[in-house]
């Protein structure tokens, strides 16, 4: 009598809930985080200060589809916490950043990835980029190690044009100084103070005479330069390309 009772009971409690929990099933299926093993920064566009850039990502172990894309940007341009979301069809996607007003180099990292069933994986993928779309390239010989670099800037202020070419790892740089530029073609010598510079990591080695040939303005300035260390040891010529100051 007790256990019919025990029983009824029972039934009553599960007419009332609905339902027997299990304590097992959890709505809209589990939270499968992201693969993100093999995620990388394809590739950075260049640009122009005031213009947005454009991201590329790569990844074949992420699934098609939409994710949620968290970075930040310091350098010569700040942003923090930004949040946009990058649509990933064979293996790539893309994203723009907000408008970059400053020149100079910048550096984008990507913090965390969310798929579309809410799993978060944190990252720390960098990668730097610069407004100059740029190229310088030398021959140093007498000794010293060849030279080609990416990132190059032109400025010009009065008559006084300064072309700086930077290669980064191990840092290097060649800056070439005009004091009587005009805006046009033509050649240009360097003056005998030291007005190239060729750096070479715990050395500077100011150049003792030099000469650089623009050969274009626009819609990039470009031209070719030589000049020969105060020490007489290292000569260096080569090319130059980037955008009209």
């Amino acid at each position: 009598m007790v256990m019919r009772k025990v029983l009824m009971l029972w039934v009553a409690i599960v007419l009332i809930t609905g339902a027997v929990n299990t304590g097992c099933t959890l709505a809209g299926g589990d939270i499968v985080l992201p693969n993100i093993a093999n995620l990388s920064i394809q590739s950075i566009s260049t640009f122009v200060p005031g213009d947005l850039v454009q991201v590329s990502l790569f990844s074949n172990t992420l699934l098609p589809g939409s994710y949620e894309v968290q970075y930040n940007i310091s350098g010569a341009n700040v942003f923090t916490s930004q949040t946009t979301v990058v649509n990933l069809v064979n293996d790539s996607g893309s994203f723009s950043t907000p408008i970059l007003a400053n020149a100079g180099i910048t550096t984008l990292t990507i913090t965390e990835i969310t798929n579309s069933s809410g799993g978060a994986a944190s990252t720390n993928i960098v990668k730097s980029f610069s407004d100059s779309d740029g190229l310088m390239t030398s021959a140093i010989s007498l000794p010293g190690p060849g030279f080609t670099a990416q990132d190059v800037k032109a400025t010009l202020t009065g008559s006084s044009l300064t072309i700086k070419g930077t290669y980064w790892s191990p840092l290097q740089t060649i800056t070439l100084n005009i004091d009587n530029y005009t805006p046009g073609t033509g050649s240009y010598t360097l003056n005998a103070g030291g007005n190239a510079i060729y750096d070479i990591p715990g050395t500077t080695d100011n150049s003792a005479y030099g000469v650089v040939t623009i050969t274009a303005t626009s819609p990039l300035l470009t031209g070719t330069f030589s000049f020969t260390c105060k020490d007489s040891t290292r000569l260096s010529s080569g090319t130059f390309s980037c955008a009209a100051p």
